[in-house]
């Protein structure tokens, strides 16, 4: 109830969210060689050929690995197109999916390490277990 006093009677934590611009996002950079594999094994797991946008960010997800593909500013969530697990080379198990925007673009590619701790680094494409 204290939040709700706090943002007003007829703001909602999601219109609160979109108006402001939190800074959750590094600076833009090149995806790395190992990154891409993860993506083109992910498209390549639904037969999607697409093309892989070149610039990410990185989001600041306490170092698990997560990134945004660059494209417009006004984007959101619209799907998830494909998931997969692999192992850290601690052991600890990470989670992958591959999103896409509300028009079906490349989104985000999400990565959440179990214990959320950072992650030490994306395996082969070998050892990436395919689980949608």
């Amino acid at each position: 109830m204290a939040l709700r006093s706090a943002i007003g009677p007829k703001r909602t934590l999601a219109s609160l969210a979109t108006s402001i611009r939190m800074p959750d996002m590094e600076d833009v950079r090149a995806l790395m060689p190992e990154e891409r594999a993860l993506v083109h094994l992910l498209l390549a797991s639904k037969g999607d050929a697409r093309p892989i946008t070149d610039t990410v960010q990185e989001m600041r997800d306490g170092g698990m690995g997560s990134l945004r593909f660059s494209g417009a500013e006004e984007r959101r969530y619209g799907s998830t197109l494909a998931e997969a697990e692999f192992k850290d080379v601690d052991g600890t198990p990470v989670s992958v999916a591959l999103m896409l925007d509300q028009t079906g673009s490349l989104f985000e590619l999400d990565i959440w390490k179990i214990d959320f701790s950072p992650l030490v680094r994306i395996p082969p494409v070998e050892q990436i277990t395919i689980t949608k």
